[in-house]
């Protein structure tokens, strides 16, 4: 083995400088000078500079710059020697073994002695090395005995012991706050350590540790806060939870503590720093579809946003292919809406809730519908399509003068270089305003266009624009809670109700209703009618009972019930029927049976210069005639006429055979259908005596099968 070693580990070894250069560039011991190399080999391309100190990797315990080149570590000497001393390496020992020396030492006295070395295990007489066990025999054997080992067992002993005594302390203060059986086992032992564990004991796990630890950190933190004055620990833990607390607010409305209700508790929040300010909203919006009815643009609605409610008046639209925002009069019965309010700004992705109607009397679904927070603006563009319809002035040639399409002259800058269009489909362009007055009369909004081609005074004229709609800016907190509550209007309805009903005046009401008409047929618009609605129903058209109509009386009894709660803006159908007023309908828009003449358009007139000087496969082919039919007088030979009265012999008989022919098939025809007749006549009397014949024959065997039954049961 020492051989071995040494030819492995020895100074003149191989090394990287040998392999990659050769034997002659490592200059070994012994060998040849630089002189002699240089000389002997003056072909060789490369040349190892010679030195003393190359030849020497280690000079004077540092290690040279031109050192041989070699991959194995090379130690100095005196590091070497060092190691080589008796007892150096034991120093070493306890940082390669894991178990106890003590146990070590108590099984090696425990073990018979080998004194002479025969039952020592080895067969050259060599030391052994450590405590192990001999796997063919069994045996156990232990390591030598000297001064340094004993020493490095009793320090590692101390330690142990140090580190045990110090975990039963901790267990034992840890069992006796927390453990709800009493102290027992480790906690009776006290709290120096006396009481030593098992070597065999588990050792703890990191996790057990780390809990530990936060543990005692947690029970120390307790026991110091609780011997704090109660002042002191609020100011350094803060409330705890379930602690009843008072808070001081400032600024805030008398009405919300004389119509504090202790039913319905108040909620404390917060706002963040830009949602205090006021801007437009879009909302991806969809009506419930729970709702009654649909919304409408511009009603108003109050929306439910974080801690905040507020009514504002929506427009809703819809995004087409181009991102443009088309306005829309309702929203969708099934798909989600752009819906653009004016409020305070939340934040994108939150949740928004909207309600029409906040009485507590509602009967059918309140929430009216549901969406979400897109994006914030200062503002949105919203387009409405717009259709305009005028009529001709005056016509030049190719320009017109058109009316009643705008109302003043500066509507009309606003559309000028538009594009108009006739419904014959002559294409036109809005060129100016014509001034009041300036053109026969013309009327204010008049303009001045021109055309493709000349226009009749019965064209009608429409401009197709997209113009951008007016958000309203309305914001209307909801305050309900610095007022009466609901609950208080309804008692004094209840009670307003019975007092009626006392005095009779709602029995009046009925009876004047009952005897109302409920419709009253009117061919046109005669004007409004309290409690009724001019349209087209089941009974034709005219005034309609109006079902949400409110008497005055009950009108009253309502407003003054309703006055000490929180108000908000109407919407025009709930005025209608505040006021009793019907909704007015324009008669344009009412459905009339139309009358149209037909249109007669003259005849094309072609002046006779133009007609003279265009080709003649585009002239017109029909010729004048002064009132009198001109016949061109036809002179025929002789032959010609015998031909022509051939021909027309011969239509005569053609025309004769064809009505013979027609008149044989008639009669055929005739004969045909009344042998058809006879036919199904005979049939259905034969077949009307065949069932009677069948039914007889069935019933006679029926008769004679009940003889047959009396006569067995006699």
């Amino acid at each position: 083995m020492l051989a071995r070693a040494s030819r492995l580990f020895g100074r003149s070894g191989p090394d990287l400088q040998t392999a990659v250069y050769g034997r002659k560039a490592t200059a070994p011991e012994g060998g040849e000078t630089d002189d002699e190399a240089s000389s002997g080999d003056e072909d060789e391309l490369f040349r190892p500079v010679g030195s003393e100190s190359s030849r020497s990797r280690w000079k004077d315990g540092q290690e040279t710059k031109n050192g041989l080149d070699s991959s194995r570590v090379v130690f100095p000497l005196d590091i070497v020697q060092k190691w080589e001393g008796e007892g150096s390496a034991e120093v070493l020992r306890n940082r390669f073994v894991t178990g106890s020396w003590e146990e070590g030492r108590r099984r090696s006295e425990a073990r018979p002695g080998t004194s002479d070395g025969s039952d020592d295990g080895t067969s050259d007489g060599g030391d052994v090395y450590g405590d192990f066990e001999d796997v063919e025999t069994g045996e156990m054997f232990g390591g030598p005995k000297d001064a340094v080992t004993e020493m490095a067992q009793r320090a590692i002993h101390e330690v142990e012991m140090e580190r045990k005594k110090e975990k039963a302390a901790k267990k034992a203060v840890f069992d006796v706050e927390y453990d709800e059986e009493g102290a027992g086992g480790v906690a009776d032992a006290p709290v120096g350590g006396a009481q030593e564990c098992d070597s065999s004991e588990k050792e703890p796990t990191f996790y057990h540790t780390v809990k530990q630890e936060m543990m005692e950190k947690l029970a120390h933190t307790r026991s110091a806060l609780d011997a704090l004055d109660p002042v002191q620990r609020v100011a350094l833990e803060g409330f705890r939870p379930g602690t009843y607390i008072r808070m001081r607010l400032s600024g805030v409305p008398a009405e919300m503590v004389e119509e504090f209700d202790s039913e319905r508790p108040l909620l404390v929040g917060g706002m963040g720093p830009g949602e205090d300010k006021l801007g437009f909203m879009r909302l991806r919006f969809k009506k419930h579809r729970w709702a009654p009815r649909v919304l409408k643009t511009r009603d108003p609605l109050v929306f439910s946003v974080g801690w905040r409610r507020f009514q504002s008046l929506p427009t809703y639209a819809i995004e087409d292919h181009n991102r443009r925002l088309r306005m829309l009069k309702y929203t969708p019965e099934h798909m989600h809406c752009v819906a653009v309010a004016w409020g305070p700004l939340c934040p994108p992705n939150t949740g928004i809730l909207g309600i029409q109607n906040l009485s507590s009397d509602l009967q059918n679904w309140r929430i009216s519908g549901t969406g979400v927070v897109t994006e914030l603006k200062a503002d949105f563009q919203v387009m409405k399509k717009l259709k305009l319809v005028g009529h001709p002035f005056k016509v030049h040639k190719n320009t017109a003068f058109i009316s009643g399409m705008f109302n003043s002259s500066l509507e009309v800058s606003k559309f000028e270089g538009a594009s108009v269009k006739t419904v014959s489909g002559i294409r036109g362009t809005i060129k100016k305003a014509v001034r009041e007055g300036s053109s026969q009369g013309a009327p204010d909004g008049t303009f001045r266009a021109t055309f493709e081609d000349k226009l009749l005074a019965s064209d009608i004229i429409f401009l197709r624009a997209w113009v951008t709609v007016e958000l309203p800016r309305y914001c209307n907190p909801v305050t309900n809670m610095m007022y009466r509550q609901e609950t208080v209007g309804r008692k004094i309805l209840r009670a307003s109700a019975a007092h009626e009903e006392a005095a009779g005046d709602i029995i009046e009401s009925k009876e004047t209703e009952e005897l109302a008409p409920n419709f009253s047929a009117a061919p046109n618009f005669e004007g409004e009618r309290i409690g009724y609605v001019f349209k087209t129903g089941d009974l034709g058209l005219g005034y309609y009972r109006d079902s949400h109509y409110v008497t005055p009386a009950r009108r009253s009894d309502a407003e003054g019930a309703s006055s000490a709660a929180w108000k908000g803006m109407r919407t025009v159908a709930e005025l209608r029927r505040l006021l009793g007023v019907g909704v007015v309908t324009d008669q344009d828009s009412a459905y009339r049976p139309i009358e149209r003449a037909p249109r007669i358009f003259p005849s094309m007139k072609i002046p006779k210069t133009i007609l003279k000087n265009l080709p003649y496969k585009s002239r017109v082919k029909v010729m004048a005639l002064n009132g009198q039919k001109d016949k061109t007088p036809i002179i025929q030979t002789d032959e010609e006429k015998k031909l022509r009265g051939t021909i027309r012999q011969l239509r005569a008989i053609r025309s004769e055979r064809d009505k013979k022919r027609k008149l044989q098939k008639e009669r055929q025809r005739q004969k045909l259908e009344k042998r058809q007749a006879e036919e199904e006549a005979w049939r259905a009397k034969y077949n009307r005596e065949e069932r009677k014949k069948r039914y007889r024959a069935e019933a006679e065997k029926e008769q004679a099968k009940a003889k047959r039954g009396k006569m067995q049961r006699r």
